[in-house]
């Protein structure tokens, strides 16, 4: 049997593109969907760490967007890879959207990709980019300058598009490097992808064999070692659960799997990805699940010790606000899920 052959329900490494395999993320789902589909659209900012998931999110939303808004028949949604597309300039850039919405002749200019936009729009039809890497286009300040992101900004303004864009930090962070000063980069929204919740761990790790609805892919046993090696992590979580099935069914051991699974963290490590610190959003989210599992237990000093992580985390809340690290919009929806709302 060879590693191409092993029957197995997780991908560690590349995006997921089976629906059927993509777990979790259903708030920034209902966010996406949310933005979209109001009164006027919003654009977003995605953000987050390199394997995080944040490619695998967008496509996903692509394959299911139409499930989750009404009047799908308003909207247009594309997803591109900047990374793989690397437009070196604003005529690259306008005829890989034309390409992604399948509009013919591709547009050479903002002009000609401006008519386009309104002709969707007298057919009231709303494109929806799905933008992936787009801090690609910010690193070629001398060819994406501020008018072209002010041009954006008109088309968004307009409510002639909308954009979710993926960057492992958000775009006003880039945009200060560069000195660009668009008011593009004040985007309507910023979802931070972070660590998976307990709920969303057990989802993944629950998983079945392909074609094997009832059967899961890994044993009680193994479910219980995935978690100790990936933590909450989604990528280390699929990383580990593929060294245990591989494990498995290559009639190998434990420390086997183990050492697969450590090798491949080593590297990931040396290369920079899964070094960054863990961001004050995703404290606060681990904090606000202590406090819960905290609150329901009995006794005086549960209610004590609940009452002093409440305060401590909107202490982090504020210190969050008052230092740019968290965003009033983040800020109101960790409040809402505190209420449990």
């Amino acid at each position: 049997m060879s590693l191409s052959s092993v029957l197995s329900p997780f991908v560690a490494g590349p995006m997921i593109k089976d629906p059927s395999l993509f777990v979790g993320r259903k708030e920034e789902l209902r966010i996406l969907a949310g933005r979209m589909s109001g009164v006027q659209p919003v654009s977003v900012n995605v953000i987050g760490e390199r394997r995080i998931g944040k490619s695998s999110l967008l496509y996903h939303f692509l394959q299911t967007w139409e499930q989750r808004v009404d009047s799908p028949n308003r909207f247009v949604v594309v997803y591109l890879d900047l990374q793989d597309e690397m437009p070196s300039n604003e005529i690259d850039f306008y005829q890989a959207l034309g390409r992604a919405l399948a509009r013919s002749p591709l547009p050479t200019s903002y002009k000609e990709f401006r008519t386009a936009l309104d002709t969707l729009f007298a057919q009231n039809l709303l494109p929806v980019f799905c933008l992936d890497e787009f801090e690609v286009l910010l690193k070629n300040n001398e060819q994406f300058t501020d008018s072209f992101f002010d041009q954006l900004r008109g088309c968004m303004n307009a409510s002639q598009l909308m954009f979710i864009l993926s960057s492992r930090q958000p775009l006003d962070v880039y945009a200060g490097k560069q000195n660009l000063t668009s008011d593009f980069f004040n985007l309507g929204q910023v979802v931070e992808l972070g660590e998976f919740s307990e709920e969303e761990v057990e989802e993944l790790l629950h998983l079945p064999l392909p074609g094997r609805e009832n059967f899961p892919a890994l044993s009680p046993g193994d479910q219980k070692l995935a978690r100790q090696w990936g933590n909450r992590h989604p990528y280390l979580l699929q990383l580990a659960a593929t060294a245990l099935v591989e494990a498995r069914q290559f009639r190998k051991n434990t420390a086997w799997a183990k050492k697969r699974f450590a090798k491949e963290h080593t590297r990931l490590k040396k290369e920079g990805v899964l070094t960054k610190p863990r961001s004050l959003k995703t404290l606060l989210d681990s904090g606000l699940g202590a406090l819960k599992k905290i609150a329901e237990a009995a006794g005086y000093i549960g209610k004590i010790l609940s009452v002093l992580l409440l305060l401590a985390l909107l202490v982090g809340v504020v210190y969050g606000l008052l230092t740019g690290q968290l965003t009033w919009t983040a800020a109101g929806e960790w409040l809402l899920k505190l209420i449990g709302k």
